[in-house]
Formats: C-alpha cells, structure tokens, sequence
C-alpha cells in the first residue's frame, strides 16, 4: 500500500527515530572518521545537512561528518582539531 510521497518522509523520519532509540546512529559516531566542532552558545541541539542529528557532549562538542561539517562552520561553530 502506497499513500504518496508526503507520508514516504514521516515514515523515513519515524524509522530514524527508531533506530537512534535501537542504539543507531545519532551522528555522534566513531570519532576518528568525525570532525569536531564547538556547539555554539544557546544551541543544543543540531540538525546538519545530512539530516543527522547532533547532540553535543558534556564539553559541548559534536562530531559531525565532512558532509555536515562546512554548513555548520559557515554558519559559526568552530572547529576543534585538538580533539580529533
């Protein structure tokens, strides 16, 4: 069964919901393959380009793939090369 293209994103979005609550990606991955970037001040929480979610870490901090990296730098968080 088919309900069109607009349902096709709240499924796609509710089946990565689920899999960040299974224990999937949450795009805080493996931080050798990662680019480290300071969250700025009053932002939590991150979407990048990708679509991947970002939290940061208790020092602020996200790692976020190349794809995502250059909107988020462009748009002022700092990258941190010290901790990659």
């Amino acid at each position: 069964m088919h309900f069109g293209q607009r349902n096709d994103h709240i499924i796609e979005y509710y089946r990565r919901e689920v899999e960040e609550l299974k224990g999937g990606s949450t795009g805080n991955g493996d931080k050798d393959e990662l680019i480290p970037l300071r969250m700025k001040p009053g932002i939590s929480t991150v979407y990048g380009k990708s679509s991947k979610k970002y939290v940061p870490d208790a020092t602020g901090v996200i790692f976020v793939s190349a794809e995502d990296a250059a909107p988020l730098i462009a748009d002022g968080f700092e990258r941190n090369d010290a901790l990659n």
